[in-house]
């Protein structure tokens, strides 16, 4: 498969002469074009949650007309075997920043993004009160 870069995907600008409907249009997906994005994802290591936040990162930054995105995205909080049976929110925020250049391929940047995510689930745990004492700071109860 030939190497295609981020350059390579530019997309128009925004016309402020556009307008937008009040209705949201559904995407329809193909199975085909599902099973395409499951072989890609298979042949290259990669998950598809990451493959379409990746995607969702590069569209946030496309539109802000900017090579970086941060955002925020969820993770379902479950990786204790205590917590895999059972009811509640244990719903996580987790932060993504994604950044690319002119010459950053998709395979690197889908990649990058699967190390990213990985990272994040690793030290999903990582508590309040562990980072303050890491940082060697106080923790106030007063305001």
């Amino acid at each position: 498969m030939p190497k295609t870069s981020i350059a390579a995907t530019r997309t128009p600008s925004l016309c402020p002469t556009w307008r937008f409907p009040n209705t949201r249009t559904p995407i329809n997906i193909l199975d085909t074009d599902m099973d395409r994005v499951n072989a890609f994802c298979k042949a290259n290591g990669i998950k598809k949650s990451t493959f379409f936040t990746s995607a969702y990162s590069f569209l946030l930054a496309k539109y802000n007309n900017e090579h970086e995105s941060p955002f925020a995205t969820v993770f379902n909080g479950r990786t204790e075997q205590k917590f895999q049976h059972s009811v509640g929110m244990t719903v996580k925020t987790l932060p993504v920043y994604a950044k690319f250049t002119d010459e950053t391929t998709v395979l690197d940047f889908l990649k990058a993004g699967e190390e990213q995510m990985i990272g994040c689930r690793k030290h999903d745990l990582y508590s309040y009160t562990d980072m303050m004492t890491d940082l060697n700071l106080q923790i106030s109860l007063r305001r």
